[in-house]
């Protein structure tokens, strides 16, 4: 997936006429913009560190460079996962694409050990009520650039987070009245707070830390 962002440049005129100011990747001229503010769009999809300069034309024919920068471009594990293990490109593998059209965004897929080319239906978080009210939910536990949210209301408006787990650090913040458990990729949260006559509602949230 590639990187995007913006190459800017701020042009002190000093009574002087710019003429334009041009963009460069390398030797490569990449664009040119004849009015301020000075700036240009760049998709970069190689890996590795690419320099880039603006060069200033004033005064007809003369002409400033400007400082190169050096900004390196690397794809993260969500792009490896999404890119190499199965193929996505484009605006299909964007976190937040449905590539498979099964209703689940590619970035929740990629949190709960699922496949952007597949149904995970029997993934997604589900509510036993047999025992309590515990909601059960997937996690691929290799995601360390990820965490998992879980979050409580009792009128769909206003949410509380009731859970959370650190993919990095593995550190967990449990609130008071909840009672988690780990098995493996499922994680089992009994809420003691919530009962028969009370209304409640989950909501699982992944933070992408990539």
């Amino acid at each position: 997936m590639p990187a995007t962002f913006n190459l800017t440049a701020t042009v002190v005129e000093n009574d002087r006429l710019i003429d334009r100011v041009e963009f460069y990747h390398g030797l490569t001229r990449l664009t040119e913009d004849l009015s301020p503010p000075y700036t240009f769009e760049v998709n970069e999809d190689e890996i590795g560190t690419h320099i880039y300069t603006a060069r200033v034309i004033y005064d007809t024919n003369h002409l400033v460079d400007s400082k190169p920068q050096a900004i390196p471009i690397s794809h993260g594990p969500y792009d490896h996962w999404a890119e190499t293990i199965h193929g996505l490109s484009g605006n299909a593998a964007i976190p937040m694409a449905d590539a498979d059209g099964d209703g689940v965004v590619n970035l929740i897929e990629y949190a709960i050990g699922g496949s952007p080319t597949s149904d995970d239906g029997p993934r997604l978080p589900r509510l036993d009520t047999d025992t309590g009210t515990q909601i059960l939910f997937n996690i691929d536990p290799k995601r360390n650039d990820v965490s998992w949210v879980l979050e409580r209301s009792f009128d769909m408006i206003a949410y509380t987070e009731v859970y959370r787990l650190d993919g990095a650090t593995g550190h967990q913040q449990i609130m008071e009245g909840l009672q988690v458990s780990i098995d493996g990729g499922i994680i089992t949260a009994l809420d003691n707070q919530a009962s028969e006559e009370t209304r409640v509602f989950y909501q699982l949230v992944i933070e992408n830390e990539g």
